[in-house]
């Protein structure tokens, strides 16, 4: 390739997008094999097409996919019979614009095998540069795979990733022509935000960051596939997470969202949220019960989470657990019924179209004197969230787990802000809060957790009173434990709290 390189570096072509596109073209090439059927030669000059389609550029901006036909045609290729110098000249014709191929007559020129490789590369060619529409060469191939309706599935990710792959789905046209239908999905790894972006766009693009974390694909006939009850629970705490920072998103830019359809969107995501709650809810019950146990059955129960005055430990609290069991699965049934209704259907195709659209947001003007911009308000609103962490100084030394939990959740959503803006915030000042958010919702969820576990281990005790004795002791034994664990977690709330009292904002 030194020959198209030499070439390349003549006529300015920026290689970084070249290399990246040239990447990309190979990575669909080797992957889609069984459905193309190209040869190793094809290979090769997909690679050099891809490095020098854009080499008509500095020539010609408008035409420069026909100024990139010529420059090939009369530079001196060593390594390319003739034929394939023609091949690689209409390859570069065909990347830009539609291809329209018996109008070429180098095209037409060729022999029927060469014509119908020229057309697999180009068409290879066409969506590896969608993938790089921004230029930006951050947009990456996470996954290419072929679904079980015979469509080519490209899954990206990255700052840039949904604009690339909205591209690559629409330069898609040859290659649905050629193989078959193609679909390119984005996933956000960053919400990408700038202090000067207005506040609309900057709502949208958090708002989009954090779907992504729940929408495997614009396809949503997908969640009906799912087999929800063997997700493991990282899981569904993860997607439990992202819908709890839409819901914020939702809250804290109301003014730029237009009502309905925001409306709509909070609505679904608020019934979403409920039905996660009660599969991770139960997944963290039965995590602490089985770990409690195992600690027991090795007599390796940790100091912290042993009751003062505990002796020997009764049997483990097995019925608890096998209860347990039962209703994480009836809360998983529900999670899976509820990801096929026809109303979260709608809701998740709702929140991609809105996502993706502009119209989503209120119109507004950049008018002077009206806060419009990210910096504008992103410290307002730092402001507005850091004091309602501050504020719960005034608790007194021992809080009830009721207290905790609201300063938990102000802490949490104070840490949802900071970690979608980050970008915009002084590095310092953002890790500094997200550290303080860290420790703090670990020893707040940790106390909220165990709090939790006991108070459902002695409603399950109340509510049968046909439990054997030894049982009976043994679920008393872990709701103890549990308790104790509130209590040395909750003894240290005041101390997690300082960190916040002492960030100063205010410049």
């Amino acid at each position: 390739m030194e020959k198209i390189v030499s070439l390349c570096t003549k006529y300015g072509v920026d290689m970084a997008h070249a290399r990246d596109v040239a990447q990309h073209a190979l990575a669909i090439f080797d992957a889609t094999q069984v459905l193309h059927k190209r040869s190793v030669r094809a290979r090769e000059l997909l690679e050099a097409g891809a490095l020098l389609h854009n080499v008509g550029l500095v020539q010609d901006v408008e035409n420069h996919h026909i100024a990139g036909r010529d420059i090939i045609i009369d530079a001196p290729l060593e390594g390319f019979e003739p034929a394939e110098r023609a091949m690689l000249a209409c390859i570069v014709l065909f990347h830009r614009r539609s291809v329209n191929a018996v109008r070429e007559p180098l095209f037409v020129a060729l022999s029927a095998s060469e014509r119908e490789d020229t057309l697999h590369v180009a068409a290879i060619m066409r969506v590896a540069d969608g993938l790089d529409r921004s230029q930006s060469q951050t947009t990456a191939i996470d996954e290419i795979c072929i679904t079980t309706d015979g469509a080519l599935l490209i899954r990206t990710s990255g700052p840039h990733s949904h604009e690339d792959a909205a591209a690559a789905a629409r330069k898609a046209d040859l290659w649905r022509d050629l193989v078959g239908p193609l679909r390119a999905h984005g996933r956000l790894t960053a919400a990408g935000i700038a202090a000067d972006m207005p506040l609309t766009h900057a709502a949208r693009r958090i708002l989009q960051y954090h779907a992504d974390q729940i929408m495997p694909d614009p396809q949503m006939d997908e969640w009906a596939s799912f087999d929800v009850g063997a997700w493991p629970a990282p899981r569904v705490k993860t997607m439990r997470i992202a819908v709890r920072r839409i819901r914020q998103d939702l809250r804290i830019f109301a003014d730029q969202f237009k009502r309905r359809p925001a409306y709509l969107l909070a609505k679904g995501a608020r019934s979403l949220a409920s039905v996660l709650s009660d599969a991770r809810e139960m997944d963290m019950l039965l995590a602490r019960a089985k770990d409690f146990t195992r600690a027991v059955a090795s007599d390796s129960t940790p100091d912290s989470a042993r009751p003062p005055d505990a002796l020997d430990a009764p049997d483990a609290p097995d019925a608890l657990i096998d209860e347990w069991k039962a209703q994480r699965r009836a809360a998983r049934n529900r999670l899976s019924d509820y990801l096929q209704t026809d109303g979260h259907v709608r809701w998740c195709r709702l929140l991609a179209e809105c996502v993706a659209d502009d119209d989503f947001c209120k119109r507004r003007s950049l008018k002077v004197g009206e806060p419009s911009l990210v910096r504008h308000s992103m410290h307002v609103l730092l402001c507005e969230h850091l004091r309602a962490v501050k504020a719960y100084d005034v608790l007194p030394d021992v809080p009830s787990p009721t207290d905790l939990h609201a300063v938990r959740i102000v802490v949490k959503r104070l840490r949802y802000f900071v970690d979608a803006l980050q970008e915009v915030l002084s590095p310092d000042q953002a890790r500094a809060i997200l550290n303080a958010c860290v420790e703090a919702q670990r020893t707040f969820g940790e106390a909220n957790d165990a709090h939790m576990s006991a108070t459902r281990a002695l409603e399950f005790v109340a509510a049968d009173r046909t439990l054997h004795k030894s049982t009976l002791k043994g679920i008393v034994f872990f709701a103890d434990a549990q308790q104790h664990i509130v209590d040395e977690q909750t003894s240290q709330w005041r101390a997690l709290l300082q960190p916040f009292l002492h960030i100063d904002i205010s410049t």
